[in-house]
């Protein structure tokens, strides 16, 4: 089986998984991410955040989108631009978002953008992942095309139920250093625990 044949056999497993998930289940965990990724040092040395704006069955990110702004950090989310690409958009308040074609929230067109070098930290969303960071990713494309030369620090977030044993990599996969599911952060990162 290719690796591509694995990852689309390993998304309709995972798909599954996520519908398993009670809804009480889910804002627990949502939760208790957001929480942790705040205490963290990344989280709390950075002055800038690119997060992704979640869609119902990803991990809830509207909370930590409204801290990052009340906390006097620049906000940047991503805006679809095309296949595989997206603009940087930083944000001073979240109702800037209107929803796509497909009823995701993102920065009005007309917004500016900012170059990945002035991001200290991204949040950086996956389907399932290994606990040591290989991600799985929807197959769009988005984040391994970001992640290939962003230098900032980067935390993985995914539910605890959708951690798997392994990822096949492809040459342009990009594997994170920390993964944040509802029970902890791993590897470890100072005051994230």
């Amino acid at each position: 089986m290719s690796p591509k044949e694995e990852k689309k056999h390993i998304r309709k497993d995972l798909k599954k998984r996520l519908k398993e998930m009670t809804p009480l289940e889910k804002a627990r965990a949502d939760a208790r991410i957001v929480a942790l990724i705040r205490k963290s040092d990344a989280y709390q040395n950075a002055a800038s955040v690119f997060c992704f704006v979640s869609m119902p069955e990803e991990v809830d990110t509207h909370p930590l989108l409204d801290s990052i702004l009340k906390e006097g950090k620049t906000l940047v989310v991503p805006r679809i631009t095309g296949p595989g690409q997206m603009d940087l958009v930083p944000l001073e308040r979240l109702d800037a978002m209107t929803p796509d074609r497909f009823g995701i929230l993102e920065p009005a067109a007309d917004l500016p953008t900012i170059e990945k070098d002035a991001i200290d930290l991204a949040i950086v969303p996956c389907l399932g992942a290994t606990r040591d960071g290989r991600r799985l990713g929807r197959g769009g494309g988005f984040y391994d095309r970001f992640l290939r030369d962003y230098k900032g620090e980067a935390l993985l977030v995914v539910y605890e139920a959708m951690l798997i044993e392994d990822v096949p990599m492809e040459p342009w996969d990009v594997a994170l250093p920390h993964v944040v599911t509802e029970k902890g952060v791993f590897p470890q990162c100072p005051a994230a625990r």
